[in-house]
């Protein structure tokens, strides 16, 4: 996909915020070794994917793809870019989904993170805050569940999210 396709992930599809520093790294390791490979994870948010023409992704602003899994690599290939390190057309590989719901992009952003072996481990302060805006998210979503009922449905989301069992959460 042409990096000029590429944005940040919106709000509610967002894993975590972009740490600055890592970025600087990534850049310092593709200038050192003129390389780094990631495929970035992308989604679509259209409900027909007959509008995606995936060879015209190539081209420089023909498609709005939210980075859920990758972005501080996205990133550092942006700075470069501006800092005229890449050509005009350079483009980066990206593994693509379309008409996902939240909770899904939420877990391939975080699966992405924690088996990619280049990736900036989520830090403890970086779960929690994830973990209380699904709270918040699941309890928007069912206003007059009970406390017991309420509490069952976050957990059961963190488990899809995390890939791990209910139990792990009690």
């Amino acid at each position: 996909m042409h990096l000029t396709n590429l944005f940040s992930p919106s709000e509610d599809s967002s894993v975590r915020e972009l740490d600055a520093d890592h970025v600087t790294n990534i850049c310092t390791q593709i200038k050192r070794s003129h390389s780094y490979y990631t495929t970035l994870i992308g989604v679509v948010k259209t409900k027909n994917e007959s509008e995606i023409n995936i060879p015209d992704l190539q081209n420089p602003n023909t498609a709005r793809i939210e980075v859920i899994g990758g972005n501080h690599t996205r990133e550092a290939y942006k700075r470069l870019r501006e800092e005229g390190y890449l050509e005009e057309q350079f483009c980066l590989p990206v593994d693509l989904y379309t008409n996902l719901s939240i909770p899904q992009i939420l877990n391939l952003g975080f699966m992405h993170n924690e088996i990619h072996e280049h990736s900036k481990k989520m830090t403890f302060e970086e779960k929690v805050k994830l973990f209380r805006k699904i709270r918040l998210e699941t309890n928007m979503e069912h206003p007059n569940a009970s406390p017991r009922v309420w509490s069952s449905l976050w957990r059961g989301r963190l488990a899809t999210l995390t890939n791990r069992s209910v139990s792990t959460f009690v």
